[in-house]
């Protein structure tokens, strides 16, 4: 199964399904990076910068579905179970949702204070494995950009800048304690 797939197939994600495309992505890096043809192939590198961009949705559901339930009072219940993101508010696509579930470690059930604050940890550290990633492509494509078109240049830089505001903003988010 894509990347893509296992997100398009899906009109609720959980944060499970976040992290494992999350692992899918950085593990396709990887092979990418370790390719040099790949890594300097400008339609690879525009793919992935479009496709990390639309990912961060996914991020910024999952933070505000795992934020403290006293951050949400506005929410109705029905609401603080599942939150939607939309990536822009003039988007003609639909809302990326992050079903809220029970987390387990082994035998113990977390109450949700408890899973709140393990999915803000490993949100905390899979977003930063992600801004690595970012920060590494955009390393790559500086490489590129002599060889690219002008335009492509400014839509991929400005692409993963945009990918970088929005994790940072996530970040800012979660406050991982």
């Amino acid at each position: 199964m894509t990347i893509a797939s296992q997100i398009a197939s899906k009109d609720k994600v959980t944060i499970e399904t976040i992290l494992d495309v999350s692992q899918q992505v950085t593990e396709q890096w990887k092979k990418i990076n370790s390719c040099q043809s790949c890594v300097l192939d400008q339609r690879l590198i525009y793919t992935l910068a479009n496709a990390l961009e639309k990912f961060a949705a996914l991020y910024e559901a999952a933070s505000l579905a795992y934020t403290d339930d006293g951050e949400r009072e506005d929410m109705s219940p029905r609401q603080s179970n599942f939150t939607s993101f939309t990536t822009t508010p003039t988007s003609a696509s639909p809302s990326v949702v992050c079903f809220k579930c029970q987390m387990v470690l082994g035998e113990i059930v977390l109450d949700d204070d408890e899973a709140n604050l393990l999915a803000r940890q490993v949100i905390h550290g899979s977003l930063v494995t992600l801004g690595a990633l970012l920060q590494d492509l955009r390393d790559h494509w500086s490489r590129v950009v002599s060889l690219a078109k002008e335009d492509a240049v400014r839509e991929v830089d400005a692409c993963i800048h945009r990918t970088l505001c929005r994790l940072l903003r996530v970040l800012g988010r979660i406050k991982p304690e």
